[in-house]
């Protein structure tokens, strides 16, 4: 039982590593990633990276190709359109939910979360930042109170989350995406959905900002690396 357990926070540990190195950027769409090199850098054997890199394949971070390895995601320009839409959809609903039936720790979470954005722009912390935005919609499936639609969001979350890292540094989307996470936040607080939603649609919708850039100069699609 000892061993078991030991087995199985190894490879939660590696999940967790993996994961963060492919959400922050330090894999690349589409890099190789080879089994033996990430176990002598985490310092464990083949085997609980091999079961991370499962997990990642369920999450979609990874993909498996036989006879020729394990490769971070890569988005087909029809991809990229799908997954941004599909994001739209469940982050609309999950807002409607989550201001109808848990408006007071939903408003609470996301204050917290705005001002801890303000610190990280201020210490110029970009890399924080994108963790909080990541936290700021993940908060919508916190609070709605739909299982369902929780586990739906799991399944495309950490590629957004990659693709934020992709486009975070850029100056023109991170005010965009400061300003409007205030604006989001107050609506909310008000109870005005409709407001809200209008909000939402311009924050994370395919033809607006910096998403729309990097689909109309086909920057996406397997040029993301």
């Amino acid at each position: 039982m000892a061993v078991i357990e030991r087995s199985k926070s190894l490879t939660e540990r590696a999940l967790e590593i993996i994961r963060t190195e492919i959400i922050e950027g330090r894999h690349g769409f589409g890099s190789a990633l080879s089994e033996i090199t990430l176990a002598e850098e985490l310092g464990i054997s083949r085997t609980p990276v091999r079961e991370a890199l499962a997990r990642l394949q369920q999450e979609g971070l990874v993909v498996v190709r036989p006879q020729r390895g394990t490769f971070v995601f890569q988005l087909s320009a029809d991809e990229y359109v799908e997954i941004c839409d599909c994001r739209t959809v469940l982050e609309r609903a999950a807002f409607r939910m989550a201001v109808a039936n848990d408006r007071e720790a939903l408003i609470k979470r996301w204050s917290a979360i705005c001002e801890a954005m303000l610190k990280a722009r201020e210490a110029n912390d970009t890399a924080e930042y994108l963790r909080q935005d990541s936290a700021f919609h993940e908060g919508l499936f916190e609070h709605c109170h739909n299982r369902f639609l929780r586990d739906s969001y799991r399944l495309i979350s950490g590629r957004m989350a990659a693709l934020r890292t992709y486009i975070g540094a850029e100056p023109d989307h991170m005010a965009k995406s400061f300003r409007e996470h205030f604006e989001i936040t107050e609506a909310a607080a008000a109870g005005d959905i409709e407001k809200g939603l209008a909000l939402l649609e311009g924050h994370i919708g395919l033809k607006e900002g910096s998403y729309w850039r990097i689909k109309n100069e086909n920057i996406a699609p397997t040029s993301l690396k």
